[in-house]
């Protein structure tokens, strides 16, 4: 087989471009097979090791354990977001019970909040007049309630 300088040249060259991609080729599977060894290190103990044998299952199993990681998530947000809801209705609700133990004292109803006589004296204290102090208590209670809030836990 006798060929030419140039047909040689041209074999050679020919040759070493299938070698190059080759090299590079291969390459990419070792990386492809590395990354897939790795996801399937990733995967919880709960799944089983027989898919952990071949890259099919690997990624199967991946993909399902993304899946469920995902609607964890959402379960998560879901109850953080109720979570903040009940909180935000339990502090409305002792405002409103300390509105109103406010009134029971300015009425004169009772001493304290752990006290239910009624007084003797009826109060001469007006309702509009009462309303404006339980008001002003109020808003004083917010106030300090907001400091106290931001000094516990400071916005981001």
């Amino acid at each position: 087989m006798f060929m030419s300088v140039e047909e040689e040249e041209s074999w050679r060259k020919s040759r070493r471009r299938k070698d190059n991609h080759n090299i590079i080729e291969r390459r990419r599977r070792y990386n492809i097979n590395d990354r897939i060894k790795e996801l399937g290190s990733l995967l919880p103990p709960s799944v089983p090791s027989d898919l952990k044998q071949n890259k099919g299952s690997i990624l199967k199993a991946t993909v399902e354990y993304i899946k469920e990681l995902k609607r964890d998530q959402q379960k998560l947000h879901n109850l953080e977001e109720r979570q903040t809801l009940m909180n935000s209705k339990r502090q409305k609700l002792l405002f409103r019970i300390f509105q109103l133990e406010l009134k029971l004292k300015l009425y004169g109803l009772i001493e304290d909040s752990n006290d239910f006589r009624t007084k003797k004296k009826k109060s001469k204290k007006r309702f509009t007049d009462i309303e404006a102090v339980v008001e002003g208590l109020c808003k004083q209670n917010i106030n300090q309630g907001l400091l106290i809030k931001e000094k516990i836990m400071p916005k981001k």
